[in-house]
């Protein structure tokens, strides 16, 4: 890979029509990636999986959020708790996937915790010396309640999705959803249910990706289908503090308006797509494994679980979309790592890419 010196580049000005784009070095670089994961990651709101499927106490499921392994169960009064997944014994993986359970078990030592987190019981040896000759019983202290329950992390909601922060002091929820919590309940997004799960590894930067969502300009010559189906003379592009809107009339073969497609960004990596006025809907979350690696999750929501001819043929429309999508980030990334360019220009009606480059940048401080 090529290198070059920062100091050759030039920051992101507040016009994004007449302006530069992020150093493409920041697509590639180890360091850079590292700063990512403590800054960006570290602090922000992720997609971790559906609202319903955790309905009743003991329903939890699993997701790696920020890198790191999370549990979401439903508690036991109801509320939506996230926890690191990870034993404070010895610091095993305790739970898999998806399921129900009374008390959260780590099958290395069997410790076990409620589904408040609070540490319950440990096995008689962690209180006995039974197997140390050189102690007696009143020289072993059983582990301590306090000091031993799991490490409670920041989750809320948004419709029938749960998102979680990894940060002691997370930044307040609705400063990134601002008024989309409305406009997905006009929709009856609330009363979706997953459906479908599916992952894709790229060969590309993680931001290479969400800028490509976050501009149609490509969408003429790469989304035949989805130019058909969408008035893109109609579409609209609306930018907010950290997140941003795109929507446009669906039409039918004569050219009528038969509903409206919205496709959502939420800061830093999640994308929420809204299929014709609520029939269905799609939430990615678009996550770093590496500088110049990415792993797509993308969720399918529909009115029940199961799969219908009409619904599988809506998932099947999407991936086509991401399949086309997935060959032009990872030739964009080709480019960008072979050192040729240090830096990029917008055009006019790239502003919720600008915008998002501008957040990366203010976050690493690369002015």
């Amino acid at each position: 890979m090529a290198r070059w010196e920062e100091s050759d580049t030039v920051p992101l000005s507040d016009d994004g029509g007449n302006t530069y784009t992020l150093p493409t070095f920041v697509h590639v670089d180890e360091d850079v990636f590292d700063r990512e994961r403590s800054t960006i990651f570290a602090d922000s709101w992720q997609y971790a999986g559906s609202r319903r499927a955790i309905s009743s106490s003991g329903d939890y499921f699993t997701a790696e959020i920020a890198g790191r392994p999370v549990l979401v169960i439903r508690a036991e009064d109801g509320s939506i708790r996230a926890f690191y997944n990870v034993c404070p014994h010895r610091g095993s993986r305790m739970l898999d996937g998806t399921g129900r359970t009374e008390r959260i078990m780590c099958p290395y030592h069997n410790w076990t915790f409620d589904t408040n987190g609070e540490f319950c019981t440990a096995p008689k040896a962690f209180s006995t010396a039974v197997r140390n000759p050189d102690l007696d019983d009143a020289a072993v202290d059983g582990p301590d309640s306090c000091e031993n329950s799991l490490h409670s992390l920041a989750v809320d909601t948004l419709g029938p999705f749960v998102f979680v922060n990894v940060a002691s002091d997370p930044t307040p929820f609705d400063e990134l959803v601002g008024r989309i919590p409305g406009e997905l309940a006009d929709r009856g997004v609330g009363a979706l249910r997953l459906a479908q799960r599916r992952e894709t590894d790229l060969e590309c930067n993680w931001k290479i990706m969400v800028s490509n969502y976050l501009e149609c300009d490509h969408c003429h010559s790469n989304h035949p289908d989805f130019v058909r189906a969408v008035d893109m003379d109609e579409y609209t592009v609306e930018v907010g503090e950290y997140h941003s809107t795109q929507y446009g009339p669906i039409t039918d073969d004569e050219g009528s308006v038969v509903g409206e497609s919205r496709f959502y960004f939420l800061w830093p990596n999640t994308t929420i797509n809204i299929y014709e006025e609520g029939r269905g809907c799609a939430v990615y979350r678009i996550d770093p494994r590496g500088p110049e690696t990415t792993r797509l999750t993308a969720h399918y929501y529909f009115e029940d679980d199961e799969l219908t001819d009409e619904r599988s043929e809506i998932v099947e429309r999407s991936l086509q979309l991401q399949r086309e999508d997935f060959e032009l980030v990872e030739r964009q990334h080709e480019g960008v790592r072979s050192g040729a360019l240090q830096q990029g220009r917008f055009g006019p009606n790239e502003h919720a890419v600008h915008h998002f480059h501008e957040l990366v940048e203010d976050q690493l401080d690369l002015r």
